[in-house]
């Protein structure tokens, strides 16, 4: 069984499809690219647990009059610094609250020299941003705590390079906690949750649009309805329901093997 985003070279899929039996993937992009090389599933994300989610609904996060932007995420080279650097200095009538966990420490040794420049200049990036006024910075220890943390907001925003090989298969689940809390969003274009295009969702291209649309869609007002409609989106992602998919998956390649075993690679076996 394979489940990993960063299979997605030629190369590496072929190499790597051919000692396991199928693939399962949250991420839709990956999971059309996949198909072409083996048996591929797509399955929920498996992101946070229903009860935190249902814990995330009873809390009203919204920020009033304040303007706050939101964004929940680790904390790597992936988080586009350059960009949210942008939207700092030109919205400094806004609060940017960053929640998450700092992870620069790789193992950078073995990797190649183009990396090691990547990963500093995001650590200095990220080094600016906290030295921002208008910047706050609350670590995250993992996604259940989030419900205990004060935290307020208009917004929230998705700013990975969907550019990079590894955004653009990539399956940023920071929406479905924005979901959970009831706030609009505005994301770069990942393929992945294009889907969920609404008055609530938008997706900009650079710095500007994302401004505009921040300004705009931090003045909305989501209805109880439309939140719930939002959780639900977001219930469809959980642990429990990524586990059910997992065994359901499971049980049919099994059923399978053992229905016609010669068909069937030794990898299934073990």
């Amino acid at each position: 069984i394979g489940d990993c985003i960063d299979i997605w070279r030629k190369k590496e899929s072929r190499k790597t499809r051919g000692y396991i039996d199928f693939a399962l993937t949250n991420a839709i992009p990956l999971y059309e690219n996949q198909k072409k090389y083996g048996k591929t599933y797509l399955t929920p994300a498996g992101y946070i647990s229903k009860k935190t989610i249902e814990a995330l609904r009873k809390i009203d996060f919204t920020n009033g009059t304040s303007k706050t932007v939101l964004f929940i995420g680790t904390i790597t080279w992936r988080i586009n610094g350059r960009l949210l650097l942008q939207l700092v200095d030109q919205m400094d009538d806004f609060k940017f609250v960053f929640v998450g966990t700092e992870l620069f420490d790789y193992n950078l040794e073995n990797k190649p020299e183009s990396f090691k420049k990547r990963d500093k200049i995001a650590r200095e990036q990220w080094k600016t941003l906290q030295a921002k006024p208008n910047v706050e910075y609350l670590e995250l220890a993992n996604q259940e705590m989030f419900s205990s943390l004060d935290i307020k907001a208009n917004i929230g925003i998705i700013t990975a390079d969907p550019e990079i090989p590894f955004n653009k298969f990539c399956h940023p689940l920071k929406i479905y906690h924005y979901f959970s809390m009831g706030l609009p969003v505005v994301s770069t274009k990942i393929k992945s949750i294009l889907k969920y295009s609404s008055k609530f969702v938008q997706f900009a291209e650079n710095d500007e649009e994302f401004s505009t649309l921040i300004r705009k869609l931090s003045t909305v007002t989501i209805s109880n309805r439309e939140r719930d409609k939002m959780v639900r989106l977001a219930l469809k992602q959980t642990y429990e329901d990524k586990a059910k998919s997992v065994i359901k998956v499971i049980d049919k390649e099994v059923k399978k093997h053992r229905e016609n075993p010669k068909r069937s690679r030794s990898a299934l076996e073990a």
